[in-house]
């Protein structure tokens, strides 16, 4: 489970110009129906959730890898945006269903930033899920994109879409700025 391939995906979605991956290798990932129904024999499945808390939605991701193939495929994903009325994302919902998800598709590692996840990630904890943290530092913010843009442009990465197309758009607007 420590193995580099199984490194190379732990999702976060950055918003910009859209520079950083070729449309048509975007358009290529898109080859799965939904998400998976089970688990797999032969996939590894990780989470990772990025929680906003008030004016940002949270999000859920869990994918599948499979190492004697060579291929990481989008297994799960949800988002919750902040209510209309409290403009705060609902987080005991998010601690279900990470939790409800995690021990459905048996998830071997959650990764989040605990930041804004400490307690939950404590909770989670608790209730048997193995929880990892994975601060958004520089350093793991340029891994994470380098891991994504490699992916996807070897063609590894399998993606479904929610029906507002919603993730499609998001990689097409992917951009990798470079800060001291």
């Amino acid at each position: 489970t420590n193995s580099r391939f199984m490194r190379l995906w732990y999702g976060q979605w950055v918003s910009g110009k859209g520079d950083a991956l070729n449309e048509d290798a975007i358009k290529r990932c898109f080859r799965l129906k939904g998400p998976v129904l089970g688990r797999e024999k032969g996939w590894t499945y990780l989470g990772g959730l990025d929680l906003g808390i008030s004016h940002d939605h949270a999000a859920l991701v869990v994918v599948g890898i499979n190492e004697t193939e060579q291929r990481i495929k989008l297994a799960f994903m949800q988002a919750w945006a902040p209510s209309s009325k409290t403009g705060k994302v609902d987080l005991i919902a998010v601690e279900e269903k990470c939790h409800e998800i995690c021990k459905w598709l048996g998830v071997q590692c959650l990764l989040c930033d605990p930041h804004q996840a400490e307690l939950m990630m404590q909770r989670l904890k608790r209730l048997n899920i193995n929880v990892r943290e994975m601060t958004f530092t520089g350093i793991n913010l340029t891994e994470m994109a380098d891991k994504l843009v490699q992916v996807v442009e070897e063609g590894r990465l399998e993606l479904y879409d929610d029906q507002d197309g919603r993730l499609q758009r998001d990689l097409g607007k992917f951009n990798i700025v470079e800060k001291s």
